[in-house]
């Protein structure tokens, strides 16, 4: 009996390893070797990164992390369009089209580098759908490797790619480039002239570039950026500046230059004091506010935005004004309701500024004595240059005076 009992426990032992070594097979198409040959269009395909490997290639045009699968498309006729849309459920999958011939072979250690316009974009949930085109040439295979980072939960996509005239309309249905070209303000010298205020704009960063300057008073941005330039702000007028970015991290500089300069110059001039504050909630939007005061006679200055996420092509929303020093501004404060302050984001305030004081304590008299109003006002001005920290102190200080 024990014996009986020991031959069934060992084969549900033995049912039990198979099962799991089933489960935990790595897709058919995880490496580039077992890539899915796709020869008709539109081709569809749904599944899941679960178990999937991460191929190492020497790679001259891209690189990715994560698990990956692979699909070949080895007959597309020269000047066809290869149109890919992807997405990404519960966590965020991204693509690449790379390219071989027959001199490199399948699979090479070192890929061709097609160009390709990519367009992404994701949700709070982390799902996210990215587009990917790129115009066929003559004796080459085409590969498309999907990406993701999120190796332990198994993230599932759909993907769709077809095959089309190049100029004509393809059947793409699930998303559209948000757009085949960058954005026209793209470079410094194509840069959105604003002449009146207050100005806004809203757009996205996907597909724009960086431009690369030598930067004498801050360090160069890295990630996709677009440019407004104001030639014409009075002496002495406060600029202001408004930035909210959605879903994706958008920053801001004023940079400054003049009629020696020129346009663009190679070494933007520093500009003076400015305060700036930032912020970031939980979904990864932000929104960011630049006052500078005391605008110089015959300068040029520049706003440039800027994302680090330039992968997604964050969305963005900009208001500008410019007011005379002293007078009331209509500047909105960002849209993003904050949570998390971005770390050294926030600079000091620039001395002489106006500052917002701490609210009086409930315990502070409805009215106080003229000589006590005075020292109050003192206390305000303290405070609005060390700190709301200090606000109690000061109203402490008052009474017992």
């Amino acid at each position: 009996m024990m014996r009986s009992i020991r031959i069934w426990a060992l084969l549900l032992l033995a049912i039990g390893a198979v099962h799991t070594t089933i489960a935990q097979e790595a897709p058919a198409n995880d490496q580039c070797e077992s890539a899915t040959d796709v020869a008709t269009f539109p081709f569809t395909d749904s599944a899941s990164f679960e178990y999937a490997t991460l191929d190492t290639f020497n790679y001259t045009c891209m690189n990715w992390n994560g698990s990956d699968v692979w699909y070949i498309f080895p007959d597309i006729s020269e000047g066809m369009e290869v149109s890919v849309t992807i997405t990404g459920i519960n966590g965020e999958v991204q693509g690449q089209i790379l390219a071989s011939n027959d001199e490199l072979g399948s699979c090479p250690d070192n890929f061709l580098c097609p160009d390709t316009l990519i367009a992404s974009s994701i949700d709070s949930s982390g799902s996210n759908s990215a587009s990917i085109t790129t115009i066929a040439e003559a004796g080459l295979s085409y590969y498309l490797v999907l990406y993701s980072r999120n190796t332990m939960s198994g993230t599932e996509f759909d993907v769709y790619v077809d095959v089309v005239e190049s100029g004509s309309t393809s059947s793409t249905t699930a998303v559209a480039l948000d757009s085949r070209e960058p954005p026209t303000n793209d470079n410094c010298t194509s840069a959105t002239e604003v002449t009146a205020f207050p100005f806004t704009d809203s757009g996205s960063l996907s597909l724009a570039t960086i431009d690369a300057f030598n930067f004498t008073c801050m360090s160069p941005w890295e990630g996709s950026d677009v440019w407004y330039v104001f030639p014409n702000i009075s002496e002495g007028a406060e600029l202001q500046v408004s930035i909210s970015g959605f879903n994706a991290e958008v920053q801001g500089q004023i940079l400054v230059s003049n009629n020696e300069l020129g346009s663009c110059p190679d070494n933007f001039l520093c500009p003076a004091a400015i305060t700036m504050s930032s912020s970031i909630d939980s979904s990864g939007s932000t929104g960011t506010s630049i006052y500078m005061t005391a605008v110089e006679a015959d300068a040029i200055y520049y706003l440039v935005l800027y994302s680090t996420s330039n992968d997604i092509g964050p969305e963005f929303e900009v208001y500008i004004d410019v007011v005379e020093s002293g007078t009331t501004s209509s500047t909105p404060a960002a849209t993003t309701d904050a949570e998390e302050p971005l770390v050294n984001e926030t600079l000091e305030p620039v001395p002489d500024s106006t500052s917002t004081s701490a609210p009086e304590s409930s315990d502070t008299p409805a009215s106080a004595p003229a000589d006590s109003a005075t020292k109050s006002s003192g206390c305000k001005k303290m405070v609005g240059s060390l700190g709301a920290i200090f606000a109690s102190m000061c109203v402490l200080l008052n009474l017992f005076a």
